[in-house]
């Protein structure tokens, strides 16, 4: 296995995704000795004391979430401003400053391909508002969606959806073939069985990473409202980019 030597405090580092820019601002207000953000090896880092009492990294992942929640609403007091800011995965550092950089390779693709923008083609801001005026449990999911990637913001992006479309997520998309068999009870598994505050229990069935998760729900959330937009009579005046293939 390849390692890489960094200067670099020993613990976990967890990857964080997002724009630059923000990413630099918020690096600069964020810099105590228990929680920080850092950049070493062209890639920006959550460092904090509290996660390296944690020994799984998808509980690192699914811890870092929640803190860096906590930052984008302290942010918002602070510089009047949020951040897009997502947790990738969890690198650790061992004492003598060094990384599995394979790792670190298999986390930064990874963020590569969950963190990404719509197709070009996908719904327009008018008409993700003109649903979710319209039908307020899709409103919650997308509200709930927009705080972060902590359990509590996706397991109740998850309730909501399955409000509006009125049983299991995973009957509703099987029946219509949008993802692959099991995906349904694993995201249940990892965001609808654990307490509130804490992170998805680590067994002999992994959790979906919150990158995943974050992932799938949103795919999920478009899938779901341009359903709407396209077999619902007083919306069909929202022209769907593309209804047919939903």
């Amino acid at each position: 296995m390849q390692i890489a030597s960094r200067s670099a405090a020993p613990g976990w580092l967890v990857l964080l995704a997002g724009p630059p820019p923000e990413l630099r601002l918020l690096a600069k207000h964020v810099e105590s000795h228990e929680i920080r953000i850092v950049r070493t090896a062209g890639h920006f880092f959550l460092k904090a004391t509290e996660l390296d009492t944690l020994t799984d990294p998808r509980a690192v992942e699914w811890a870092a979430a929640a803190l860096l929640e906590e930052l984008d609403f302290a942010a918002r007091l602070r510089l009047g401003s949020t951040y897009p800011v997502r947790c990738g995965g969890a690198i650790a550092v061992q004492a003598d400053g060094s990384w599995d950089q394979q790792a670190l390779d298999a986390a930064v693709i990874n963020v590569k391909f969950y963190v990404r923008p719509l197709p070009g083609d996908g719904l327009s801001l008018e008409q993700i508002l003109a649903v979710t005026r319209l039908r307020p449990h899709l409103h919650r999911a997308v509200t709930a969606f927009g705080q972060g990637s902590s359990v509590r913001s996706l397991r109740q992006t998850l309730k909501e959806i399955e409000l509006d479309i009125g049983g299991p997520a995973e009957e509703w998309v099987g029946a219509r073939g949008w993802f692959p068999r099991g995906y349904g009870p694993r995201l249940h598994r990892t965001v609808g069985n654990s307490p509130p505050n804490l992170t998805p229990s680590v067994g002999d069935d992994e959790p979906m990473s919150p990158l995943a998760v974050s992932a799938f729900l949103r795919d999920l959330l478009e899938r779901v409202i341009t359903h709407r937009l396209s077999n619902e009579s007083h919306l069909k005046g929202v022209i769907c980019a593309d209804p047919n293939d939903r």
